[in-house]
Parts: C-alpha cells; structure tokens; sequence
C-alpha cells in the first residue's frame, strides 16, 4: 500500500500588529520539527532568534525592540515564512 505524505505546511498569525508593545505570534503546522524564528530590522542585522520552537503554540516577544519596522522570520524544515512587525 503506498502512504500518501501530506505536504508541509507552516503558517503564522501575529497580532496586534502594529504594536506599542509585544507582539503574539501563534504558529500552526502540521509537523513536529522545531521552528526557528529570527527578527530582522531594517538593515537585515538579526536582533533575536528563538530556537526550537512547538508547533501549534503561541509565544509573546517584542517587549524589547525598539520603534521601527522589522522582520520576523519562521523556518521549519523547507518552510519559511516571513512577516514585517512594525513596533510603535
């Protein structure tokens, strides 16, 4: 019987987004490897990064960014996904 593999699927919901304060991001997928997430300002330096992350579990960072615009980046296996925070 051949097994049918479901393609990889990583998604990402953040909110609020603007904020003035943290930021919430809920991470959804339907594997088990641990997700990395990066944030990015502006000038592309790495300002965090947060290692070994659940799937379907939701975390707050942010508290300590200051005003501006970056990007917070998601990688699970092949997957990634990046979205722009914008910090008031």
């Amino acid at each position: 019987m051949a097994r049918i593999e479901q393609p990889l699927s990583l998604n990402i919901g953040v909110w609020p987004n603007p904020s003035s304060s943290t930021f919430n991001v809920n991470l959804l997928s339907n594997s088990d490897a641990p997700i990395t997430l990066k944030i990015h300002n502006q000038l592309g330096t790495v300002v965090k990064v947060i290692n070994g992350v659940r799937n379907n579990s939701t975390i707050v960072l942010g508290d300590n960014l200051m005003k501006g615009q970056y990007f917070l980046i998601a990688e699970q296996d092949v997957q990634k996904k990046i979205i722009k925070l914008i910090k008031l």
